[in-house]
């Protein structure tokens, strides 16, 4: 009976550890490849950093196609600095990094205006940028989140784009 015992709980203890790996390894592989809370379809987002409206930063972005390869992709901010020493750190109103999205996927974090974006494509693709505070939070107003994007359409044979910006 005492071998029973010791068996069943070895096997509860193996069960149990395997079980946990796997479903740690799936957290861990939301959590590199996503930031937090399901969000904008595939992406995930941060928690907000709300702020006051007259203390809101702003942003635009522009998109334009490389001459030699992929796309440059332009950040217009207001009452924002890019603060990449900051990262990490408490949050102070105005200072930050931004997340770029491409359909819904991000795919880095800026601590300037400008990036190339090295991939070519045809369709349409849509460029997204938010604001984030230092801990990450993504910058909010009443909880909508400060935001652009800016949907590319490109056609290589065409080579004729189409843009329609949308920010927040």
């Amino acid at each position: 009976m005492r071998d029973k015992i010791l068996t069943l709980g070895v096997l509860c203890l193996v069960l149990g550890y395997g079980v946990g790996y796997v479903m740690g390894g799936r957290a861990g592989d939301d959590a590199s490849s996503h930031d937090g809370h399901s969000s904008h379809g595939t992406h995930m987002k941060h928690a907000l950093f709300n702020v006051a409206a007259a203390d809101a930063p702003s942003v635009s972005i522009s998109v334009t196609e490389d001459a030699k390869s992929g796309w440059n992709v332009q950040l217009a901010t207001d009452r924002f600095e890019f603060t990449p020493e900051s990262v990490n750190s408490e949050n102070v109103v105005g200072e930050g990094h931004a997340h770029l999205y491409v359909d819904g996927k991000k795919v880095a974090r800026l601590y300037g205006s400008t990036f190339h974006y090295p991939e070519n494509f045809d369709g349409t693709r849509e460029f997204r940028v938010t604001l984030n505070a230092n801990d990450h939070g993504e910058y909010a107003v009443d909880g909508q989140v400060v935001e652009a994007s800016l949907d590319i359409t490109h056609d290589h044979e065409a080579d004729d784009s189409a843009h329609s910006e949308n920010s927040r």
